[in-house]
């Protein structure tokens, strides 16, 4: 992975950058993390096409291969100051992407990702979107952005040591303010334009819904129905978005989880979302802590807080004639959503991989709603399905490969839907035209 071909900016060029070791950066004592604005700042409409100034990128282009070079080491480290300097934010995490380190690597691929735009970032607007929706649904708000500022420039004195010198501190300030600046601005318009859309319910906090109904779907699948409390109208929202469900377990503390609505339309009133029971032996060795206490704990008439829906990964602005739809394991629920949606406007293809028919949740639902190809493919390891194979079903079915008529949605575990979604794009399909749900941090895509 170069990272200095990703950092390369054009005040310097590559081979000026890298003679810049770190050892021959001025010694003088730490940089203050924390000596940048007490509180997070108001944003302009335009913070998507805002760009610092020119000294400041001058900064950052001669020492991003330095930076980069360390950051795998400054997230890892991160992280564990963040947590003892600051607790409160343990709410927001999944324990199990910190120990697995698919946090850590999914921040550190953000900021990589973040500087090679600094300057444009609307040119990663879906990636920023799919984490602010993210952000929305945990409860984000401004001020925890100064939390994660003051943390992160800690950890980046506490890896660089007498390297950060005042200069080049403050560049790397601004730099995470800039990005903090459009996070807070896309959020705040996606708490509002959602706030919009529900019936006296403020986006911003969570809601007390009651379970009236829990359907085993498959082995390790159940469906919950879940109604607002306070008698009001189910939540409005678009097929392929998610619930945000705040569960009171015995742990100490439990982050919130997104759960998809499984069901295009509120159902009796209720809304629906599709469990599968995450145990040690199918999360890498990690007991799913909200989903086995869904499971196990949670009974017809309970009440538990939910947040509103969100979610960019949806049919709003699909125009395609055929649509497409590939997923394994738990990515068939905002499949099923979608493709009720899409049924009746578009040609509908499913294509889903499964360790077995028992653990195949919602199978009978795909099977029902007469879709022009329906594909299920059964093993151990849901690695019987290929583009290529893929694509040669949809042509035996007379499915128009040709240009841009076709839109693949692609949703499962990481390794299966990086997997597809390279394997489409070397047969040929446009980038355009595959779109995709990975479930936990977007840490390799």
């Amino acid at each position: 992975f170069s990272f200095v071909r990703v950092f390369t900016h054009p005040y310097l060029p590559p081979s000026t950058m890298l003679r810049l070791p770190l050892r021959q950066m001025r010694q003088v004592r730490h940089l203050r993390a924390t000596a940048m604005l007490s509180t997070a700042p108001r944003v302009s409409e335009d913070a998507l096409h805002a760009s610092l100034p020119d000294s400041t990128m001058e900064i950052v282009g001669a020492t991003a291969p330095v930076v980069a070079e360390n950051i795998y080491n400054i997230t890892q480290t991160f992280y564990p100051k963040m947590f003892a300097n600051n607790p409160e934010v343990l709410a927001f995490f999944n324990m199990a992407n910190q120990r697995s380190a698919r946090q850590s690597t999914a921040l550190a691929n953000s900021v990589v990702a973040a500087v090679g735009h600094i300057n444009n970032l609307k040119d990663i607007e879906s990636a920023l979107s799919l984490i602010a929706h993210k952000h929305c649904a945990l409860g984000v708000y401004p001020e925890h952005y100064q939390i994660v500022h003051d943390n992160f420039m800690g950890a980046v004195a506490e890896v660089l040591g007498d390297a950060v010198t005042p200069e080049i501190g403050q560049a790397w300030s601004d730099v995470v303010m800039h990005v903090a600046k459009a996070c807070i601005q896309m959020e705040a318009e996606i708490y509002d334009n959602t706030t919009a859309k529900l019936d006296n319910w403020d986006a911003r906090v969570p809601k007390a819904f009651t379970v009236e109904k829990i359907v085993d779907e498959a082995e390790d699948a159940k469906s919950f129905y879940l109604k607002p409390a306070d008698g009001t109208a189910a939540p409005a929202y678009l097929p392929g978005q998610y619930l945000t469900v705040c569960l009171k377990t015995d742990e100490p503390v439990t982050a919130p989880r997104h759960y998809t609505i499984s069901a295009a339309k509120p159902v009796d009133g209720c809304v629906r979302i599709t469990v599968k029971h995450a145990t040690a032996a199918d999360n890498s060795g990690v007991e799913g802590i909200a989903s086995s206490w869904l499971h196990s704990k949670i009974n017809q008439g309970d009440t538990v807080d939910v947040r509103p829906p969100f979610g960019p990964y949806t049919r709003e602005h699909n125009n395609w004639d055929q649509e497409v739809y590939v997923t394994a394991g738990s990515g068939v629920t905002p499949a099923i959503a979608m493709m009720a949606d899409a049924v009746g406007s578009c040609k509908v293809a499913h294509f889903h991989a499964d360790r077995d028919e028992q653990h195949h949740a919602l199978r009978d639902e795909s099977n029902n709603m007469n879709l022009a190809l329906t594909s299920f493919h059964y093993d151990n390891n849901q690695q019987s399905l290929s583009a290529d194979q893929i694509l040669k079903e949809l042509a035996a079915n007379q499915f128009n490969m040709d240009g841009k008529a076709t839109g693949f949605h692609v949703s499962g575990p990481l390794g299966f839907v990086n997997g597809i979604v390279t394997g489409l794009k070397e047969q040929g399909v446009d980038a355009g035209c595959v779109r995709h749900e990975l479930y936990g941090p977007e840490a390799s895509m």
